[in-house]
């Protein structure tokens, strides 16, 4: 049983690895505008366009949510495998 669920916990690693990476490059391109944001606000104001940066936040607090949701999956996905 435990071979059987080998390519299916290496599946499941391979894709929260990779969904870690795509966090991490979100991460970096918010943490980016944030530290911008006061000049990017001049020029939006300056073409009339009101932009909410508080959706910064909201992104963020969703990135840990979905972070912390997928160590759950992690750590179930390995104690399964250590169980079978």
């Amino acid at each position: 049983m435990y071979l059987s669920l080998c390519p299916y916990a290496i599946n499941y690693f391979y894709i929260l690895t990779t969904e870690v990476q795509q966090r991490m490059q979100i991460k970096t391109d918010l943490d980016a505008l944030e530290r911008t944001k006061d000049d990017e606000s001049k020029k939006f104001k300056g073409h009339n366009i009101e932009f909410d940066f508080h959706i910064f936040i909201k992104i963020k607090e969703a990135m840990v949510d979905v972070s912390s949701n997928c160590m759950e999956l992690v750590l179930k996905v390995s104690q399964l495998v250590r169980t079978n």
